[in-house]
């Protein structure tokens, strides 16, 4: 029943993801837009936090304020530093109109790097949507697909750093299982 959605404790939360962590090799939680303490123990306990806005004013100004406020807690500290920032539905350069922000003018406004970009691709995205498959299943090799895949390494390989400075492993080996988003993505 979703209304007792409510009655979750945050801490509970939190320690629930301690345990699928030691489960999973990824944990990947799709928190709301609001900002609440059960985001904020979230965020405390990710390794990476993935922003993803349009390239829109008011996406972009929502942005901007969440940063603002990362940079401004006393706890949890640094969260700032574990952000992604992804720009979602983008318009290629070809297509784009007067209206539409470029890519990098919107990493200036908010002094970080977009680490991806994910083109709108209506066509795709809705045969995905209406056939009911991942597109990085079908498409992986095609855009949007291929980006989404570029990410899923990408965020693969940033939360991987911290092991890899592991010097009991040998240097080939990766201490992760073919397992997660490695297997979906191949």
């Amino acid at each position: 029943r979703p209304e007792q959605a409510y009655d979750i404790a945050p801490d509970s939360v939190k320690d629930l993801l301690a345990i699928l962590a030691d489960s999973y090799d990824f944990v990947v939680v799709d928190t709301p837009t609001q900002y609440d303490n059960m985001t904020l123990n979230l965020f405390e306990v990710a390794e990476k936090i993935v922003l993803v806005a349009t390239p829109t004013i008011p996406a972009i100004r929502n942005i901007r304020k969440m940063l603002d406020i990362f940079d401004s807690l006393e706890q949890p500290k640094d969260l700032v530093d574990k952000v992604l920032f992804v720009l979602n539905r983008v318009i290629n350069e070809k297509e784009r109109g007067r209206g539409a922000i470029p890519t990098a003018s919107i990493s200036t406004h908010l002094k970080r790097d977009v680490v991806a970009t994910i083109p709108l691709d209506e066509r795709v995205m809705m045969t995905a949507v209406n056939q009911g498959f991942l597109v990085v299943t079908k498409f992986k090799s095609q855009s949007p697909g291929r980006e989404l895949v570029d990410l899923a390494e990408q965020i693969r390989r940033s939360v991987g750093d911290t092991t890899e400075s592991d010097s009991s492993l040998p240097k080939d080996s990766d201490p992760r299982s073919k397992s997660g988003i490695r297997s979906l993505f191949g």
